[in-house]
């Protein structure tokens, strides 16, 4: 499997000359779950087929659009986060039948949304998470309008840093005096798991999950892995798409 610190003529390079079929990934954390396709696919297909990490969206797209440019997309799928195209929706350079999306922000939501964390959390651990997470949406609803705007935002900050301030912010003020933002916000606290940024989502969860003196102990690494192998109804869209477009190959 490459390397994911590949510049991107490194990548665009190794893709051209493999004769495996490429089931070109974001990162790291990715490959926890998208390993298991090749697992699923094992029976159904006799082809090599490799799995493909980038080193991030950015590259990936990048990548794409190389490939593309050189024709030379003939072995490639591609399994595409869709970040905040999950509010705007897929830009049409981008709506390729080679390319894989996620339902919600990311592969992490998908998976939250086959094994929602409060199936693992006690009622005191669940009453707290919900409060954190109401606190969490109504900041990453303030960043995500300020991105959608085109505007500079810290939407990646680690939770810890917005849950443990003392005191918290009051968003309050922000919500109220903008509508647009009150309908964002709206969209963003009614479907945590879909729209919020999934990374953050399962750090949130963990506070709860893998807090010190917790039996047992949960891992946010074992938690998306044990989701993609029970293969609920998010994660097999994303293996079935992928096994109907090597069928067209």
């Amino acid at each position: 499997m490459p390397v994911i610190d590949m510049t991107i003529d490194e990548l665009v390079g190794t893709i051209k000359k493999s004769r495996a079929i490429n089931i070109v990934i974001e990162g790291r954390d990715d490959v926890v779950a998208y390993r298991l396709i090749e697992k699923f696919l094992a029976d159904s297909d006799d082809r090599q087929i490799s799995l493909f990490p980038t080193g991030g969206r950015p590259k990936l797209l990048e990548v794409y659009i190389r490939l593309k440019a050189e024709n030379a997309l003939r072995n490639c799928i591609f399994i595409c986060d869709k970040d905040m195209w999950v509010f705007t929706g897929i830009p049409n350079d981008f709506n390729d039948d080679i390319i894989v999306v996620t339902d919600g922000y990311s592969i992490e939501n998908d998976l939250v949304s086959d094994s929602p964390f409060e199936t693992l959390m006690s009622p005191g651990e669940k009453v707290t998470f919900d409060m954190e997470m109401a606190h969490f949406c109504e900041w990453f609803a303030v960043q995500a309008a300020d991105l959608l705007k085109g505007r500079s935002a810290e939407i990646s900050t680690f939770p810890g840093l917005i849950l443990d301030r003392t005191p918290r912010e009051d968003f309050s003020v922000k919500l109220a005096a903008d509508e647009d933002l009150q309908q964002l916000h709206t969209k963003i606290a009614s479907n945590a798991a879909k729209f919020v940024r999934g990374k953050s989502l399962v750090q949130v969860a963990m506070r709860q999950l893998a807090q010190s003196g917790r039996t047992p102990k949960h891992h946010h690494l074992a938690y998306l892995e044990m989701s993609a192998a029970r293969r609920g109804a998010a994660f097999s869209r994303i293996v079935d798409s992928v096994s109907d477009k090597l069928v067209k190959m």
